[in-house]
C-alpha cells in the first residue's frame, strides 16, 4: 500500500516539473527584439510622459488593491466581513 502511495506521489512529482518546465524563467523578461523595439520609443514618449511616475503611482495603486483584497480574504476567512 505505502509503495502505490509513494510512486503516486512520485507521478505527480514529474508532472509537476514538467509542467514547470514549460514556464519561462521570468514573465517579465523580453527577448532582445522586443526590447529593441520598446527602447526607440521610450525616449521620445519620456519627453512628454513622467514615464517614471506614471510606473510609481501604477506600482502603489496595484499594491493597494493586492493589500486590500488579502486583508479581505483573511476577513473572510475569519468570518468578520460578510459576502
Amino acid at each position: 500500500m505505502i509503495d502505490i502511495i509513494n510512486a503516486m506521489i512520485r507521478v505527480i512529482g514529474v508532472v509537476f516539473g514538467q509542467v514547470v518546465g514549460l514556464l519561462p524563467t521570468s514573465p517579465l523578461t523580453l527577448s532582445s527584439s522586443q526590447t529593441s523595439v520598446i527602447a526607440s520609443y521610450m525616449g521620445p514618449a519620456a519627453w512628454f510622459l513622467p514615464l517614471s511616475e506614471i510606473g510609481v503611482v501604477i506600482s502603489a495603486f496595484v499594491a493597494a488593491i493586492l493589500i486590500w483584497y488579502g486583508v479581505r480574504i483573511v476577513l473572510r476567512f475569519f468570518r468578520v466581513v460578510a459576502s
